[in-house]
């Protein structure tokens, strides 16, 4: 619900580096969702609007601080990619999942009561928040477009049943249980990310990028790289314009930018970052197992992605890098691709990833993940894009595998 505003000059965000405002609010985010929409937060030059927002956020702050008021707590999850996977035949929503949607269409029920009944003198504009009406004869749905940090109409939609789905979950699961998920069959192929999962590249690429998008006159910092990592550079570049300027960056301008990030991080690295500790002996267990390890990557540096299988001593049965797709992560693609050409059904494949695009992408694939946190994000982040397990090291990871008898020995 938050709105920063000015009035002029035009280009007052990057003269007050907005960039570090967006991300404290990033940080303080529970979801992805509240951070999609810390990214499209924009500087507002509508008196009207300003006012609005501003009387807004005072009736909420008088609402949070009323000793007459219980605010509701609780979690909204980013659903659209279950919701998505499950519109094709064949496919359902695992026991985790169908929990997450239980709690959030339970936390958005609990949100449409309280604003629904706030005090009308008092509390006009929040309660305007909550407009219960019927969309159809035979549904209803809440208008819950602020508080729902971006809901879509699958949202919507889902929240139209919403009292349903609440007792239907509530009898199946009852209260809300922790889930350990294991893959639904032994695993035979693993599909690595590059930077950050094998080599310990992610921090000089994060100075890099920071680096060269300043120098063009897109400020950046090293958390929106490790927030933005698994994405094409091109993919990189033009996000960050369109935030700054909203408009595309021109061919050039890319190639200007990729080029002086590419020299910088050869400059800091000898062209080689060396690799993320224990990743080696991870693969040397799979591979004594008989098991594939591809390489997917949103990366097109050749030095890295033609190093790969001297430095690891070991031949990847693939590499899928940014010249292999159309779209780059978050989109799914590039791990369909791999799992398209590796031969194995889908719940007999593995994702190992480190950035939360990555997981997203994995995820929208509708493959098992495991998220190795390597760099500077909390766990929350790459456990709010619904990584199947969250380890804190290559050496968690190792013991998992060798402890789960998961895969196909």
């Amino acid at each position: 619900m938050l709105r920063v505003m000015a009035f002029y000059p035009s280009n007052i965000e990057s003269k007050i580096d907005f960039t570090v405002i967006r991300d404290e609010l990033h940080r303080r985010c529970a979801s992805s969702l509240g951070r999609e929409r810390v990214d499209d937060m924009r500087m507002e030059t509508d008196y009207e609007t300003v006012s609005h927002l501003l009387a807004l956020t005072d009736q909420m702050r008088s609402a949070q601080e009323d000793p007459m008021l219980t605010f509701p707590r609780g979690d909204i999850h980013d659903m659209r990619e279950p919701i998505a996977r499950i519109r094709i035949e064949g496919l359902f929503l695992d026991e985790a999942e169908l929990d997450a949607l239980r709690h959030t269409l339970s936390y958005a029920a609990e949100l449409e009561t309280f604003f629904g009944g706030l005090d009308s003198a008092k509390y006009a504009l929040l309660k305007n928040l909550s407009t219960f009406h019927t969309a159809s004869a035979d549904r209803q749905h809440f208008q819950l477009s602020t508080l729902s940090m971006g809901m879509s109409d699958d949202y919507q939609i889902a929240i139209a049943c919403g009292s349903n789905m609440i007792r239907i979950g509530s009898t199946i699961f009852g209260e809300r249980q922790t889930v350990s998920p294991k893959p639904k069959a032994k695993i035979r192929a693993v599909f690595f990310d590059q930077d950050g999962v094998l080599y310990n590249s992610m921090p000089y690429h994060a100075e890099s990028w920071a680096w060269a998008m300043t120098k063009h006159g897109l400020p950046y910092t090293s958390i929106e790289c490790y927030r933005n990592e698994g994405r094409t550079s091109t993919g990189v570049i033009q996000e960050h314009h369109q935030q700054m300027y909203g408009t595309d960056a021109t061919p050039e301008l890319i190639e200007a930018i990729y080029k002086d990030k590419t020299e910088h991080f050869t400059e800091m690295t000898g062209g080689f970052p060396g690799i993320i500790p224990n990743v080696d002996h991870v693969l040397q267990y799979l591979r004594a197992q008989g098991i594939q390890c591809w390489v997917v990557t949103g990366s097109g540096q050749r030095n890295l992605i033609d190093a790969l299988n001297k430095t690891f001593d070991t031949v990847f049965t693939g590499i899928i890098s940014s010249f292999d797709v159309t779209k780059g992560k978050p989109d799914p693609e590039p791990y369909l691709k791999a799992w398209e050409r590796c031969g194995f059904k889908k719940e007999e494949c593995m994702v190992v990833e480190n950035a939360p695009l990555g997981v997203r992408a994995a995820k929208a694939a509708g493959l098992f993940t495991c998220a190795v946190n390597t760099g500077i994000l909390p766990d929350s982040e790459l456990e709010a894009e619904h990584a199947d397990k969250v380890f804190p090291n290559m050496a968690a990871l190792l013991k998992w595998l060798q402890d789960s008898a998961i895969l196909s020995v």
